[in-house]
């Protein structure tokens, strides 16, 4: 049986990662392309993985910033203390080489206090206030 090689050109704007299959072309005439959570996802053949990496720009002239210059600090904002305090205990990161921090959420927190249990999504952590008990703000 002679097989055709198949090309599909797409673009994609949104960083994502995503599976997809597909079925044999000569089989059902076409190419079908199942969704993850499809019935058919069985009758499929073929199947793969993709990445769309985010394009991060920064500067006066917005150049690209390549993936591989990015270096990442995972904070617990609930763990850094009043918002007064930060600057210092942040500093660490910056004086390590980090150039970029990823926040977990800052928002009011529920019963369990996990820092993506979030009770209410419009209200800052009362931990970042100096005087208990009253609100945070910037």
């Amino acid at each position: 049986m002679h097989h055709k090689s198949l090309k599909i050109v797409t673009q994609f704007h949104i960083p994502h990662t995503a599976a997809f299959f597909s079925r044999d072309a000569y089989i059902c005439k076409k190419i079908t392309l199942l969704c993850s959570c499809s019935d058919s996802m069985e009758e499929a053949n073929g199947s793969g993985y993709f990445l769309v990496d985010p394009m991060i720009h920064a500067g006066k002239m917005d150049d690209r910033v390549p993936m591989d210059c990015l270096r990442c600090q995972t904070v617990l904002a609930k763990a850094l203390g009043p918002f007064s305090e930060w600057q210092d205990r942040l500093r660490v990161a910056y004086e390590a080489g980090y150039n970029m921090i990823h926040f977990t959420p800052i928002q009011e927190l529920g019963e369990s206090n996990s820092s993506y249990c979030i009770r209410d999504q419009l209200t800052l952590n009362s931990a970042f206030s100096k005087v208990s008990r009253t609100s945070a703000s910037f």
